[in-house]
């Protein structure tokens, strides 16, 4: 039916901000498994940590890891902020969250009710696009002027960009390729995404997100 982010990928730490690979220097990290087959493969100086999400705090608090790899939204609402000191956005890699509905339901439905879900799919991904970008500018100007901790934020120019890139290209095609086993359709849809983002990217920066072209449009006539 249609999907929406679940926001960019940021890296927390008590040590030193994670601009690259690099910048582990050994510390122990609570990463995701595409992060630790990249730490494999491209021999990141970095310990590993497996803890659940909820024990970030304490584990840092306590220095039972240094840094985690965690979203921006979830950091002011679960006071990681309160024990992390750098925030680096690095705007690689995110979940994008699938809304679906039961082929069986599908099936049920009129003509006329499948096409207002499929007229409605354009303006449930602007909105929710629009509503994340918002969510993350708030999280940043809260995480920055937290009147008790605040954290030094960071966001990457484009050599620390590519260093990330390269180092996670192997991990992901990995991971695809395990995927592949179970659905041989797995290296077209990547492709056919990857495509689409990159579109979608030209497109905003060229001619900005669908809603400014509507303010720009309704404040020219």
């Amino acid at each position: 039916m249609g999907y929406y982010s679940s926001g960019v990928r940021v890296n927390i730490s008590t040590t030193r901000p994670y601009l690259t690979p690099d910048d582990f220097k050994g510390d122990k990290v609570r990463m995701t498994p595409r992060a630790i087959s990249a730490r494999t493969n491209s021999k990141w100086n970095v310990t590993p940590v497996n803890i659940t999400f909820t024990d970030i705090y304490s584990a840092l608090e306590r220095g039972t890891i240094d840094g985690a790899q965690s979203y921006l939204y979830v950091i002011a609402p679960y006071k990681h902020n309160e024990v992390a000191k750098h925030v680096v956005n690095t705007t690689i890699g995110q979940s994008l969250i699938p809304v679906m509905m039961n082929a069986r339901v599908w099936k049920s439905l009129t003509d006329k009710e499948r096409e207002v879900f499929l007229e409605l799919e354009p303006l449930f991904s602007e909105k929710m696009t629009k509503a994340g970008l918002e969510e993350a500018e708030q999280s940043i100007q809260l995480l920055q002027n937290h009147p008790r901790y605040p954290v030094e934020y960071y966001t990457l120019n484009e050599a620390q960009r590519a260093a990330w890139e390269q180092d996670m290209a192997p991990a992901i095609e990995e991971y695809i390729n395990d995927i592949a086993k179970r659905n041989p359709a797995a290296h077209e849809l990547h492709e056919r995404l990857m495509t689409h983002i990159a579109e979608v990217e030209r497109e905003v920066q060229e001619h900005g997100y669908p809603w400014q072209r509507k303010q720009s449009l309704e404040a020219s006539e």
